[in-house]
C-alpha cells in the first residue's frame, strides 16, 4: 500500500507543493503554477482511471456477447441436429437439461428432472440398460453409447442415441456425468424407408425379370445386377461387364445405332428408350429394350448412367401374332364390309328394278282417263313409288361409295350450263314454296373442264335439294369460282336462309346414317346418307366439302372438285337436222318383263314401233334381222 502512495504521481505532487508552501519559500506566481499543475495531474489520473475501468468493462461486454452468441449458436445446433446435452452432478445428484433435451421428452421447460422420472421416460425394454449405464458410470467412471427410444406423455415412441462421458477427481472418484441425446427418429423412418423401396424394387424388378445396370462415366465401371446376368444368359464366372464386352453381345445390326443412341443420350442428358437384339450363348436371338438416365453429381465432377433392361422377345412375338390377327381381322373386315355393299347394291338393283316397273304402271294408268278418285290414289301412288325409288338410290350410291367402286367420268362439261340445267330441275320445287333461287357464278370461270357431269350435277342436286327443304322463305343462293388454292379446283358454295343447324351438332353433318333430330325426320324425310354420299364423291374428285361455321339461321355450304380445264367437245356427227320423224323403230333391251310391258306402251302411246329383247344376244339377233337401209332402227 506504501509503494502504491509513493508512486502515485498526484499524491507526490500534492504532499510535494504543500511542503513547499509551508517552507514560504515559493513566490505567489510560483504558488500559482504548482497549484494548476498538481490540478492538471489530478484531472490526467482521474482520466486514466476512468479509462482502465471502461476498458475493464468493454472487454467484460465482449465476453458477454461472446458467450451470448456461443450459446445461441450452440442452442442453434443442438436443434438443428435434434441435439440436447444435459449433467448429472453425482454429488448433489442434480440434473440440468438444454432446451432440446425437454423438446426430445415431450416435457415443458417448467419440469424439474430427477434421476429416476428420466429414466421412467426410457421405453421398458431399454430402461434397465440406460440405469446400468448410468450406475457403471457412477461406481467406476466408465463412459457409454447406445441406442434407445423414449416414450413421450403423448404416448409417442422416438429413437435415440445417448452418450456419456464421466469426470472424475484426481482420487478417481466421479463429480458429474456430461451427456448427449440426439433424436434420430426421422433418420430411422428415412432408413426403414429406403430399405422398404429397396426390396420392394428389388421384388419388381426380380417378379418383372427387370436387370439394373450402372455406367461410370467417370471411373469406366459398368456394373450389372444379378437379373441382368440372367437376361443375357451369362454368369459372373466366365463374364466381366465392361461397356464394351456389353455392345459385343449387341446384334451386329444394331450395334452401331444402340452406340450412337448411347453416346447422344450422355451429351444431351435426355433419357434413353431403346430396343435391340442380343445373340444369346446357345446362339438364340432375343429382343431386349433399355431404359437410362443419366446422373449428375451435384457436389462433385461425378456423372453416370443408370438404366433397366428386360427381355421382351416374347412381348415382341406376342405384338407379331397381334398384327397377323389384326391383318386377317382387317381383311375379313374388308370383305365383309365388300360382301355387305355387294349385298346391298344387288338388293337396291332387284328392288328398283319392280319399283321402275310400279311408276311405269302408275304413269300408264295415270294416262288412261281414270276416275277423279282413281287420278288422286295414283298419284299418291307414283310420289310414294318416286320417293322410296330415291331412298333406293341413295343406299346403292351410299354402298358404292362405302367399297370405293365410284368410278368417274373424265369428259369435257361445260359449268355454266351445268348449274342452269340443275337450277332448272330444281326451280319448280323452290318456286312451290315461293323461294327465289339466285346464282352467282364468277366471270373467270373455265368455260369447259373436264369432269364427271352426272355425279358434279347430283352434289350440286343434293345441296340445293337440303337448301330448299330446310328454308320456308328467303333466298337459296350457289356461287361458283375458281378456288383461291388452285386454280385446277372449282369452288362451289350454297346458301340458304333456312333454319340453321347449331354449332355443336356441326360436326356429325357428313356422318354416315346421321340426322340432327328425330323431329327433322319426321318433318323434312331422308335416310340420313345424302351428305354422306356427297362427301364420298367429293372426296373421290380429289375435293373437300364442310360448312362455314356460324350460328342461328342459315346455313352455307360448300365444296370443292379437281375440274382442270379442257376444251370444248366436238360436235355429235348424226344430230338430225330439220324435223324429227313422229314415228321410230325402236329396240328395246330389258330383261324384266315389266319394264318391257312399261316401255312398250309409252313408246307405243307416243307413235313408235318398238321391238323387245330380254338380252345381248336377242338384241344383236333383231338387229341383225330387222334392219334394212330402208327401215334403220333409229334408238337402241
Amino acid at each position: 500500500m506504501t509503494n502504491a502512495i509513493l508512486w502515485n504521481p498526484s499524491f507526490v505532487l500534492t504532499a510535494f507543493t504543500d511542503t513547499l508552501i509551508a517552507l514560504g519559500v515559493l513566490s505567489i506566481p510560483s504558488i500559482l503554477v504548482l497549484l494548476r499543475l498538481r490540478a492538471r495531474t489530478a484531472f490526467l489520473q482521474k482520466e486514466d482511471e476512468q479509462s482502465r475501468d471502461e476498458a475493464a468493462i468493454k472487454q467484460k461486454r465482449i465476453g458477454h456477447i461472446q458467450l451470448t452468441e456461443t450459446t445461441g449458436l450452440l442452442a442453434l445446433v443442438e436443434k438443428t441436429a435434434h441435439i440436447g446435452n444435459w449433467r448429472l452432478d453425482c454429488v448433489s445428484d442434480e440434473i440440468t437439461w438444454s432446451d432440446e433435451i425437454y423438446q426430445i421428452f415431450g416435457l415443458p421447460k417448467s419440469y424439474v428432472p430427477t434421476r429416476e422420472h428420466a429414466l421412467s421416460l426410457y421405453h421398458p425394454n431399454d430402461r434397465d440398460v440406460v440405469r446400468a449405464s448410468l450406475v457403471q458410470a457412477i461406481q467406476h467412471g466408465q463412459n457409454w453409447t447406445h441406442l434407445a427410444h423414449v416414450i413421450r406423455p403423448n404416448g409417442e415412441n422416438r429413437y435415440i442415441t445417448s452418450t456419456g462421458r464421466v469426470f472424475c477427481a484426481n482420487d478417481g472418484t466421479p463429480l458429474s456425468i456430461v451427456g448427449i441425446l440426439q433424436d434420430i427418429t426421422d433418420d430411422k423412418k428415412s432408413a426403414h424407408h429406403r430399405e422398404r423401396t429397396t426390396a420392394q424394387i428389388a421384388l419388381a424388378t426380380k417378379s418383372g425379370q427387370i436387370g439394373i445396370w450402372e455406367w461410370d462415366l467417370v471411373l469406366g465401371t459398368f456394373l450389372w445386377d444379378e437379373q441382368m446376368f440372367n437376361i443375357y444368359s451369362r454368369t459372373t464366372t466366365f463374364f466381366h461387364p465392361t461397356y464394351e464386352n456389353w455392345l459385343n453381345l449387341i446384334d451386329d445390326a444394331d450395334r452401331t445405332r444402340v452406340d450412337e443412341e448411347m453416346s447422344a443420350a450422355q451429351n444431351s442428358e435426355k433419357p434413353l428408350d431403346t430396343e435391340f437384339r442380343i445373340c444369346c450363348s446357345d446362339g438364340s436371338m432375343r429382343h431386349i429394350r433399355t431404359m437410362a438416365t443419366v446422373l449428375c453429381d451435384k457436389i462433385g465432377p461425378g456423372r453416370s448412367m443408370i438404366g433397366t433392361a428386360w427381355d421382351i422377345t416374347e412381348v415382341r412375338a406376342l405384338a407379331n401374332e397381334m398384327v397377323i390377327v389384326k391383318d386377317r381381322q382387317i381383311a375379313a373386315a374388308e370383305l365383309a364390309n365388300q360382301a355387305k355393299s355387294a349385298f346391298l347394291a344387288n338388293m337396291s338393283h332387284e328392288i328398283r328394278t319392280p319399283m321402275n316397273g310400279i311408276i311405269g304402271l302408275t304413269e300408264l294408268l295415270l294416262n288412261d282417263d281414270p276416275t277423279a278418285n282413281q287420278r288422286s290414289y295414283l298419284n299418291l301412288l307414283a310420289d310414294s313409288g318416286r320417293s322410296l325409288l330415291a331412298i333406293i338410290n341413295d343406299i346403292l350410291d351410299f354402298s358404292k361409295v362405302e367399297a370405293g367402286k365410284i368410278t368417274l367420268e373424265h369428259i369435257a362439261l361445260n359449268p355454266r350450263l351445268l348449274v342452269e340445267h340443275t337450277l332448272g330441275i330444281i326451280t319448280p320445287l323452290a318456286t312451290a314454296k315461293g323461294l327465289a333461287i339466285k346464282s352467282d357464278l364468277a366471270s373467270d370461270i373455265p368455260p369447259w373442264v373436264y369432269g364427271d357431269p352426272t355425279r358434279l350435277g347430283q352434289i350440286l342436286l343434293n345441296l340445293i335439294t337440303n337448301a330448299i327443304k330446310f328454308t320456308d322463305f328467303g333466298t337459296i343462293t350457289i356461287s361458283v369460282a375458281p378456288d383461291t388454292t388452285n386454280h385446277k379446283r372449282l369452288r362451289f358454295i350454297i346458301g340458304d336462309t333456312g333454319i340453321g343447324i347449331p354449332l355443336e351438332d356441326q360436326p356429325r353433318l357428313f356422318k354416315s346414317f346421321s340426322q340432327l333430330d328425330s323431329s327433322t325426320t319426321r318433318k323434312y324425310g331422308g335416310t340420313g346418307l345424302g351428305l354422306a354420299i356427297c362427301r364420298g364423291l367429293v372426296e373421290t374428285m380429289s375435293g373437300t366439302i364442310g360448312m362455314n361455321n356460324h350460328s342461328g339461321p342459315g346455313s352455307e355450304f360448300w365444296f370443292t372438285a379437281l375440274l382442270p380445264p379442257g376444251d370444248a367437245p366436238d360436235s355429235v356427227a348424226d344430230v338430225p337436222h330439220g324435223p324429227t320423224p313422229t314415228q321410230r323403230r325402236i329396240l328395246v333391251v330389258d330383261d324384266n318383263p315389266i319394264n318391257q310391258i312399261v316401255l312398250k306402251a309409252m313408246l307405243a302411246k307416243d307413235g313408235h314401233l318398238v321391238t323387245l329383247t330380254a338380252d345381248g344376244a336377242e338384241a344383236i339377233a333383231a338387229v341383225m334381222n330387222e334392219c334394212s337401209p330402208t327401215k334403220p332402227l333409229k334408238r337402241l
